[in-house]
Parts: structure tokens; C-alpha cells; sequence
């Protein structure tokens, strides 16, 4: 049980200097961006977070302590508190998994740790554990998240909106502001667009310029991240247009000018269709050329795209 005890030090230390890194600095330590992208995806603080789980591995310690003196009800305590913080833990990393689609590095050490804290209270805790984990896994392999991909996900995640003529498709942009073919495509609807048009970005703009934008009070980029995850996409931009209760995703750069100056560029708008090469049914990914779009996880590379015939153009129905 001493082993348990040094993993519940450790965790309350790591937890504890995270929670100071946050609330001094406003970003903790992780080694990777998916921390950034499931921060974005809870409605808890991650101050909050991390104080919670110092405070529970201090008690976790000091339960642990007195039941190493002998102290049946301390025993049973510790137990108890870890087991419920190895539920957590689990409905945690099966989110990760299951909806969201990326690992949290530093979520894995936390999880690591309470996993190996109970590991080495007994063998009876591992079979609890065990059973518990598996119980959460089960429950979340059972479910299907792709029914939250809907309209109301765009209309959550909309940011600002033009409105032009409603005859026209109606367009919904995702794009990120460190995106170097996002703001080529801003600049080319800028003033001849004829459609109208939600913005839908990714991260937290702040001061966002348009002509005769519609600015919404709130929005949530996590939703619009959440909705190009369950769409199969990595990259941005992303274009999806309505018309005719029928709505098309569009991907990368050429393939959505492709569609905007065939549909909504006032003096470019033609009777021929775009070229649609790269289709594909919802929930798979569509082709992407190369150098044609930005990462949803990390920042897009100050390089100049590369010219390509393809266009990742992928009709499907939006639930």
C-alpha cells in the first residue's frame, strides 16, 4: 500500500503545480494539442479540474496512510474514493476516445496514476477496477454520437452571418484564424458574394471583420470541432452549403472556390456545376489535396498551398 501512497503523492503534486500553471499563467503544461481541444469540449474549468484532483489525491494519501496503520474504515474509504476516481477517469478517456477523437497527454498521466494507485491497494481493487472500467467502456462503445451532428450544432457554433438572397444555397464556413487558406477564401467572398453565409470557426476570434456581418452574442467553436469530428474531417476549411433541404460538405480551398465562383461570386457565378471529384458518403473523409487545408489540431504551416486539378467535394446528408 506504500506504493499506492507515492502515486497519490505524485498525482497531487502534478495536479497541484498544473492548477498554480493555470490560474498564474492561464495555460498548464501538456505535451501535446489535444489538451487544448478537450478543454474546449467540457463545461468545467480546467482550474476546477485540476484543483478537484489535488484535493482528491491529498485525501486519497492521507486515507491511505491511516489504513496502512490498521484503520478498517480508513481502508474501506480509500477504496471507495478510488474507485469512484477510476470511473471518472474512465468516462474521461472514453470520451477522448469515442467522441472526441484525440488523446489529452496529460489526461493520460492522471489517468495513469489513479490506475496505478489502486492497482497496488490489492488484488481486490484491481478486479473492482477492472469491472468498473470495462462497465464505462462498454457503455460509451454502445452509444452513437453522430446523432448530435445536426443543425443545431451549426447554429451553436455560428460566430457571425451575412444575410443575402435566400434563393441562393445557404453557406456555412469552419475555418481557424491561423489558417493561411481560410483567409484566402475570406478574402475572395469579401465583397461579391452573393449567397449567404454563416461563419463557423474553430478557436475564439475576438475581433472578426466582415461587411454586413450579423454578429451573435455567444458561440461555441468546440461545437463546430465537434461537428467536423463527426463528419470524418481533420482539416479546414470546410464549406457546407443548403439547398433544397439537400446539404453539401465541401473541403479544402480549391474545391470550395471551385464551388463559390460556380455559385455565390457575383460576377463569376456560371450555369456549369463544379467539378466534383473526391465525393464521398457522410462520416468518411473526403481527399483533401495536398497543401490545401489546416489541421483542426495544430496550426497551419506559413506555406504556399500547391496547385492541384483535385477538388475534395463530398455531397451528404447533414441529420
Amino acid at each position: 500500500m506504500i506504493i499506492s501512497q507515492i502515486f497519490a503523492f505524485i498525482g497531487a503534486i502534478i495536479t497541484g503545480i498544473q492548477a498554480l500553471l493555470i490560474l498564474l499563467q492561464g495555460n498548464g503544461i501538456c505535451l501535446n494539442e489535444g489538451c487544448e481541444i478537450v478543454d474546449n469540449l467540457t463545461l468545467v474549468d480546467p482550474l476546477y479540474f485540476n484543483s478537484a484532483g489535488c484535493l482528491f489525491f491529498l485525501v486519497a494519501l492521507f486515507s491511505l496512510q491511516r489504513a496502512r496503520h490498521g484503520s478498517e474504515g480508513w481502508r474501506g474509504f480509500a477504496s471507495l474514493i478510488l474507485l469512484a476516481a477510476l470511473g471518472a477517469e474512465a468516462v474521461l478517456f472514453c470520451f477522448q476516445y469515442f467522441v472526441v477523437d484525440t488523446f489529452c497527454s496529460y489526461c493520460l498521466i492522471i489517468l495513469a496514476l489513479v490506475v496505478l494507485t489502486n492497482f497496488f491497494v490489492g488484488i481486490k481493487q484491481i478486479f473492482r477496477g477492472l469491472v468498473i472500467f470495462l462497465a464505462v467502456t462498454i457503455a460509451f462503445a454502445s452509444l452513437n454520437f453522430s446523432k448530435g451532428a445536426g443543425s443545431g450544432t451549426l447554429d451553436s457554433g455560428v460566430m457571425a452571418r451575412v444575410l443575402n438572397n435566400e434563393s441562393e444555397p445557404q453557406l456555412s464556413l469552419f475555418f481557424s484564424s491561423s489558417c493561411k487558406h481560410c483567409e484566402n477564401i475570406l478574402s475572395l467572398i469579401e465583397n461579391e458574394l452573393t449567397c449567404s453565409i454563416n461563419f463557423n470557426p474553430i478557436d475564439r476570434i475576438d475581433n472578426f471583420s466582415f461587411p454586413g456581418i450579423v454578429v451573435s452574442k455567444e458561440y461555441k467553436p468546440d461545437h463546430n470541432i465537434r461537428l467536423l469530428q463527426h463528419l470524418g474531417l481533420q482539416e479546414v476549411p470546410v464549406l457546407i452549403a443548403t439547398e433544397a433541404n439537400t446539404q453539401t460538405v465541401i473541403s479544402g480551398e480549391q474545391g470550395i472556390v471551385a464551388y463559390l465562383q460556380s455559385r455565390c461570386i457575383s460576377d463569376q457565378i456560371s450555369t456549369k456545376a463544379p467539378e466534383s471529384i473526391g465525393q464521398t458518403e457522410l462520416g468518411t473523409s473526403p481527399v483533401i489535396p495536398a497543401d490545401d487545408g489546416c489541421s483542426v489540431i495544430e496550426d497551419c504551416d506559413d506555406q504556399s498551398s500547391t496547385e492541384t486539378s483535385n477538388i475534395g467535394q463530398s455531397p451528404a446528408n447533414v441529420e
